[in-house]
């Protein structure tokens, strides 16, 4: 009868193991500023961002549903005179044309989107 209460015990534990260590990463990405989130509502419809390169960008690091891990650069934005963040994908192909972008001294960007979720592309337009 003890084994079989240490065994439950055992598999409980073994069930919420996951709880511990979504309740760490909970306290370690809260660093970064908490502003409106930068949205895309309408595909195709043309944005003008302003980026802030003043400081490195806050990073994010989640797990995805299959267990992976996500990191999201958290980018400062002025959009509709307003500070917002946006969150990238660090794996997004837009994040190093950001990146390449600022290296250059380009701060104003006009974007579009496509696609939703896993399928979302963004276009940097050009002049």
């Amino acid at each position: 009868m003890k084994m079989e209460a240490e065994e439950k015990t055992e598999t409980q534990t073994s069930a919420t193991s996951w709880l511990e260590v979504e309740s760490e990463s909970l306290n370690t990405n809260a660093s970064f500023e908490k502003l409106p989130a930068m949205k895309f509502p309408e595909e195709n419809k043309i944005e003008e961002i302003e980026v802030d390169f003043s400081k490195p960008f806050d990073k994010y690091t989640a797990v995805s549903s299959d267990g992976k891990n996500i990191t999201k650069a958290i980018v400062p934005v002025k959009h509709d005179n307003q500070r917002k963040i946006w969150w990238i994908n660090k794996k997004n192909p837009i994040y190093k044309q950001i990146i390449d972008a600022g290296k250059k001294g380009i701060t104003k960007f006009k974007i579009t989107r496509t696609g939703n979720l896993k399928n979302t592309r963004y276009n940097i337009l050009k002049e």
